[in-house]
């Protein structure tokens, strides 16, 4: 083979090798955001913090729950828990995204929209974050999360087709 044929096979050997490097060093900051993220999500709230804030604030949810009416600082207090419940599920539904786990995702949106079919309280209290979320990604040019979208489907079809078993009202999202 002549020195020239060498070179051009030389030189497609060392471009498929820095394209195979680039492709590596691409799937390794994948995994590496995969795991940041799967970390960060681990962390957002967890069971224990929000059994703590609703044990701490029983009488609080379970009025608020229950669609009865709040004044402000009880309000205020029931967003809170209700933000941390919503939380704890949206962020194990991002890590049920991250690992596949199809059973983790339904069992996460079928929760939160049974407990907002059962709990009036605490589906006004999603609304009104909605509504708030809603306008704020217009504003800044997002869209919303994916767990609230899929959560708002799964709502549609319990208002179609009610469960004969509710949630046990009192519980209100703290399974």
């Amino acid at each position: 083979m002549a020195p020239e044929r060498w070179k051009d096979v030389a030189e497609l050997i060392g471009i498929a090798a820095i394209v195979a490097s680039l492709v590596f060093v691409g799937l390794q900051m994948q995994q590496t955001e995969d795991v940041a993220r799967y970390e960060l999500y681990s962390t957002a709230a967890t069971p224990v913090e929000v059994a703590t804030l609703i044990s701490q604030n029983r009488a609080v949810w379970l009025k608020g729950c229950a669609g009865v009416e709040l004044d402000d600082e009880e309000w205020l207090t029931f967003i809170q828990v209700a933000d941390t419940v919503t939380i704890l599920r949206n962020s194990a539904w991002a890590r049920g995204r991250l690992i596949e786990s199809p059973l983790g995702l339904e069992r996460e949106v079928y929760r939160m929209a049974l407990d907002l079919h059962s709990n009036p309280g605490l589906r006004k209290a999603w609304e009104a974050r909605r509504s708030h979320a809603h306008q704020r990604n217009e504003f800044v040019g997002h869209s919303d999360s994916s767990f609230s979208i899929v959560v708002e489907e799964m709502l549609e079809e319990l208002e179609k087709r009610p469960p004969k078993i509710l949630t046990d009202g009192p519980l209100c999202g703290s399974r």
